[in-house]
């Protein structure tokens, strides 16, 4: 991970791409429990 990111506030270099990879796939896993929630709560 970058130690020296907390320092630098424009901070480029290697884990700032896995860390944008990352928040990408949490949202993608939270839309998708969302929409299975909103599902079960309104059965057609």
């Amino acid at each position: 991970d970058c130690l020296h990111r907390r320092n630098t506030i424009p901070c480029i270099c290697c884990c700032d791409a896995r860390r944008d990879f990352h928040i990408a796939k949490a949202n993608e896993i939270l839309l998708v429990f969302r929409m299975l929630k909103v599902r079960l709560q309104h059965p057609k």
